[in-house]
């Protein structure tokens, strides 16, 4: 079973996207968590707002524990804010059936604060708001991914989820000599992005240098080499060369020569667990230092390594002879 909790600020769009989603899951239920207590219910109950919430996560607390002894369904999905306590708390219905994702809907508040589709906000709604934007909740460290939906159909939202549940069920795995064809096409597509990107910097490239790279890495030791698989199709690639400097202080290195994930999928968490793959080897092997090499103009990719806590050492400048001609 898999339990999923479409998370974020008051007027994310959760509701919305939590019942897409449940439709195009098979044997799902979604559950609207404000539902499960009415304000007319907890007026007369005489509780407070915070204890309206803590009644609400209960009764959704017993109805999980419920659903997971008469299985009865393969997904549950709810709509709900939660705090890092509660996402605690929800980890612990994860068992060797059973699993836990916190998925974050985090649109810009300019744009949460604005009437959305057939809602429109009251005074204190904004408020509140304005309020979870401070406390974090459209980006809290508890949540396995986020997404900024501010400029997204909800369609295009249902995508990226479901390419990022899609994902869960993906391999990470040593690379194979019959991986190479499809590892290639990936590159020419990776490839092809870096030259749109600084467009008049490269010259058409062929495969020698990514083809040689990953067939090095079947034989000789000093590579490794990994793709993330889903449903038997490659859709990430990452190519490392063990390296010793003895002019640094951490002289044990592993640079990264060649990383991508496939377009469609990018901001789905096939990236970091590549990236947690190499890491995972790197402490095995006692390496000292992870490098790798990252264009300036490739903010994306440059705000996903500075996440996973890449640091900039040093710069390379290149000065253009041709245009002072």
């Amino acid at each position: 079973m898999q339990i999923i909790n479409i998370n974020g600020p008051i007027n994310a769009g959760k509701s919305t996207i939590s019942k897409l989603l449940t439709q195009k899951l098979s044997n799902a239920i979604f559950i609207e968590v404000d539902d499960l207590l009415s304000d007319q219910e907890q007026e007369s109950l005489g509780l407070s707002m915070e204890q309206g919430w803590a009644e609400r996560t209960n009764r959704l607390d017993k109805i999980i524990k419920k659903e997971k002894q008469t299985k009865q369904f393969d997904y549950i999905v709810f709509a709900y804010p939660i705090t890092p306590n509660l996402y605690n708390q929800y980890k612990n219905w994860e068992d060797d059936n059973v699993s836990f994702l916190n998925i974050t809907l985090s649109p810009r508040l300019e744009i949460c604060r604005q009437n959305r589709g057939t809602r429109e906000l009251e005074t204190h709604e904004v408020k509140r708001i304005e309020q979870m934007y401070k406390e974090n909740y459209h980006k809290p460290n508890c949540s396995d991914l986020i997404i900024d939906n501010s400029d997204q159909t909800p369609q295009q939202t249902l995508d990226v989820i479901l390419s990022f549940l899609k994902g869960c069920k993906m391999e990470i795995r040593n690379f194979k000599k019959e991986d190479l064809s499809q590892v290639l096409d990936l590159c020419r597509e990776v490839r092809d992005h870096h030259m749109k990107l600084l467009n008049g910097y490269f010259t058409p490239q062929n495969d020698y240098y990514e083809q040689m790279g990953f067939m090095d890495s079947l034989e000789n030791d000093k590579y490794c080499a990994f793709v993330a698989v889903v449903d038997e199709q490659v859709v990430g690639y990452l190519l490392a060369e063990r390296k010793i400097s003895p002019h640094l202080i951490h002289s044990n290195v592993m640079h990264v020569c060649n990383f991508g994930v496939k377009q469609n999928i990018r901001g789905t968490g096939v990236g970091k667990k590549l990236m947690d793959t190499l890491f995972d080897l790197c402490i095995k092997e006692g390496v000292e230092e992870i490098s790798l090499g990252v264009y300036n103009k490739n903010t994306i990719a440059y705000s996903f390594y500075e996440k996973y806590g890449f640091k900039p050492i040093e710069q390379k400048m290149t000065l253009s002879l041709t245009d002072k001609k």
